[in-house]
């Protein structure tokens, strides 16, 4: 404020100074004249001696005022630009200044505060980022048997049903998005999902098969013979000992593009959308060992889609601190894809084994939810994300299955549709700059 001030003044003084050499110039003038006419009866040759002096200092002076003019005309500039600056300084809010006992450490932190804040207000062009989750896979298919209480003569169901123990697995994601026209325009991103998950288990005591057919479980075999020779009723589905075991491979890539809608000091809401690819297999089998099994009997029964489609999503971003943020994300949308499965059951006896394929376009619908936090820590002029999160996944109508009913019509079944769901959490590192 006060170098401004001064130079204010100092153009003022400029324009006055330049005012006075123009009346001086004037002045000088005037007076050269008349002391040409105050002289008494001049000879010619002093008179023209005269006349060449007054010219040469005329154009002296002429030459004088033409500078003193220019000069003038600068400092009028000047002394404007110096009022429109002072105008702006009063109308900015004053800042209060340091103490002189203030520590030079707290000083240094505060520049390197407002050098954050000023990045961090920055958009990033470009981020990569990778992540770590733990995911359980779910699906209620994966059942095998019946534990069997009811007795040997029993033709009911009793007991507990045998499913296999779900295990967590670890997947990864990678994620790579850009805004490759610059700040404020959309943002173009890639990202693949990878998750395998293999879990198995071993059950040994009297059990009951339910992955079977009905034509394996009547009782058409010599060991259904009492000791009398009277054939009993017995079903023919008992097992000692079953191992069960599935096998699922999920892979999916996403292209999209996205767009912050709304951007405030507390809050951040983006939008998403864009095409999917999905490729997805399922592998389940069961070998009955002991009882009415007398040799190893396997069944199992495999799925394969393949698709693409397209999905939408949105995220809010709140702004808890500085560097500490929360995100809440849903994501939804549908696949066309082709559905490939095999069911295969032996039979207990030497004949034909049931082996039945079947292929179905399909419209599989998905939908994704998640939370998350995020801490960011600029480095370098780079911006270093850590998020910690969790998140669900569900397909519908993606786990496809047949159960045979009939022991006399065997082509007879019931084709049954499941959802194959996904949920764990989350550790993702990226980096944007």
């Amino acid at each position: 404020m006060g170098k401004h001030l001064l130079l204010w003044i100092a153009t003022r003084v400029k324009v006055k100074r330049a005012l006075f050499m123009i009346v001086i110039s004037a002045v000088v003038s005037a007076v050269s004249v008349s002391n040409v006419y105050a002289v008494a009866a001049p000879s010619n040759a002093e008179l023209y001696k005269m006349i060449l002096e007054l010219k040469s200092e005329q154009k002296k002076l002429r030459a004088e005022a033409k500078k003193a003019k220019a000069e003038a005309l600068a400092a009028k500039e000047e002394l404007a630009q110096a009022k429109t600056e002072i105008a702006y300084m009063q109308a900015q809010p004053s800042a209060p200044s340091p103490s002189r006992g203030q520590d030079s450490t707290a000083q240094e932190q505060g520049d390197s505060e407002y050098a954050q804040s000023a990045y961090e207000s920055k958009d990033e062009l470009w981020r990569i980022e990778l992540d770590n989750f733990n995911w359980t896979m779910r699906n209620m298919q994966h059942e095998y048997g019946l534990t069997d209480i009811g007795g040997v003569q029993d033709r009911g169901a009793v007991g507990s049903v045998l499913s296999i123990e779900k295990e967590r697995e670890n997947g990864k994601r990678l994620r790579i998005s850009g805004r490759p026209f610059g700040r404020g325009t959309p943002e173009f991103g890639w990202t693949y999902t990878g998750f395998d998950s293999t879990a198995g288990e071993t059950y040994v005591g009297p059990g009951r098969a339910t992955f079977v057919s009905s034509d394996n479980s009547e009782n058409d075999d010599s060991d259904n013979i009492n000791t009398l020779g009277v054939e009993t009723i017995t079903p023919d589905d008992r097992f000692t000992r079953a191992v069960a075991s599935y096998d699922f491979n999920y892979r999916v890539h996403d292209v999209t593009l996205g767009k912050t809608i709304a951007d405030s000091e507390s809050f951040a809401l983006n939008l998403t959308g864009g095409a999917r690819y999905l490729d997805m297999d399922h592998d389940f089998r069961v070998t009955y060992s002991g009882g009415d099994f007398q040799t190893a009997f396997t069944s199992f029964e495999t799925s394969d889609v393949r698709g693409a489609g397209l999905l939408l999503g949105s995220d809010l971003k709140w702004k808890i601190f500085p560097r500490l943020s929360a995100n809440f994300g849903v994501k939804g949308g549908m696949v066309l894809g082709d559905i490939e499965t095999q069911t295969f059951i032996p039979d207990d006896e030497p004949g034909v084994p049931t082996n039945v394929r079947y292929e179905e376009r399909r419209v599989l619908p998905f939908i994704e939810a998640g939370a998350s936090l995020t801490y960011s820590h600029p480095i370098g002029g780079v911006l270093f994300n850590a998020t910690v999160g969790y998140e669900m996944v569900n397909w519908f109508n993606a786990m496809d299955s047949r159960t045979f009913t009939d022991s006399h019509m065997e082509a007879q079944n019931i084709h049954q549709t499941g959802d194959i769901s996904m949920d764990g959490a989350y550790l993702r590192v990226g980096l944007s700059y």
